[in-house]
């Protein structure tokens, strides 16, 4: 049987199914509900004008995303110990840092409601070229040996092929080397050109944890269901112990987690789960957020 690293590196992602427990995913949804006060059984109320923070707010593709970070429930996602197992056996280190992103939450287009709708994206999260905006220059002797840097997503809900999930090009990525190598010089990782490659959507059911790399070509789909797209990010990356800012990395991550803000926080920020006392760990989600070192 392949191991996770042996798919990821055949494919650029992997699947791990059933990581997260259902009670688990189904707290997140019922926080996102809370949140945002809203049903999610109910669509056709989540459209109109967006509220301001803490409410949500549109992102650039069109989604509509409660700004919430660290509720208990997202917690309790995080540091479940078949998702830190998987993020583990992939890098092969158990001491790991997890990320403290946000939730998607990703509604059906709508003839009345245009905004919302996007026809998906596809992009490179994370390779360590000189490219600082499109249209600069390229220079390629930076792709090689980029390291392994992981992104992660666990459906909350049952997500089907066309509603607007996780996609990606492993075409493209089995032959990355080779297909930078053909690139126009002024080409951009944000908007590559995927002429002859296919885009392969990745249905998950609620719990499934997919993994990728960030070599691989991927991004979200248009959602033309008629259900909303539940999900929460999750990332783990080794702990910097080497590095000389890792006390001031630990210090702002602790802090995050304390006044439950994003990281890094925007002067402006507010949401109301700052009400709430900071979230309760287990032994691993402790050394996870870095109050406890893995030492």
């Amino acid at each position: 049987m392949s191991s996770l690293a042996d798919t990821l590196n055949a494919n650029g992602y992997v699947v791990v199914r059933g990581a997260v427990p259902l009670t688990l995913t189904a707290a997140v949804v019922a926080d996102i509900e809370d949140h945002f006060g809203r049903s999610v059984d109910d669509p056709g109320k989540w459209y109109g004008d967006p509220e301001v923070p803490p409410l949500g707010f549109i992102t650039n593709e069109g989604q509509f995303t409660p700004r919430m970070f660290h509720y208990p429930s997202m917690w309790a996602v995080r540091e479940h110990p078949a998702v830190h197992a998987a993020f583990a056996e992939i890098l092969g280190t158990p001491a790991l840092w997890v990320s403290m992103a946000n939730v998607c939450v990703k509604l059906p287009t709508h003839p009345h409601h245009p905004d919302y709708g996007r026809n998906g994206f596809i992009h490179f999260d994370r390779l360590r070229w000189s490219l600082t905006k499109p249209g600069e220059p390229v220079d390629r002797s930076k792709n090689p040996d980029t390291g392994l840097f992981l992104s992660g997503v666990v459906a909350l809900t049952d997500t089907e092929a066309d509603m607007g999930g996780f996609q990606c090009v492993p075409g493209i990525y089995r032959r990355l080397d080779e297909w930078i190598a053909g690139q126009p010089d002024d080409w951009d990782p944000r908007n590559p050109d995927l002429s002859g490659h296919q885009i392969t959507p990745v249905p998950m059911r609620a719990g499934d944890l997919c993994i990728w790399t960030t070599r691989l070509p991927h991004g979200n789909g248009n959602n033309t269901s008629t259900a909303i797209r539940l999900a929460q990010y999750v990332t783990m990356t080794p702990a910097p112990v080497d590095f000389p800012d890792y006390d001031e990395r630990r210090a702002r991550r602790i802090q995050s987690w304390q006044t439950r803000s994003p990281l890094p926080t925007p002067a402006d920020y507010h949401s109301r789960e700052q009400s709430f006392p900071p979230p309760p760990l287990s032994g691993l989600g402790r050394k996870l957020l870095g109050l406890d070192e893995w030492g």
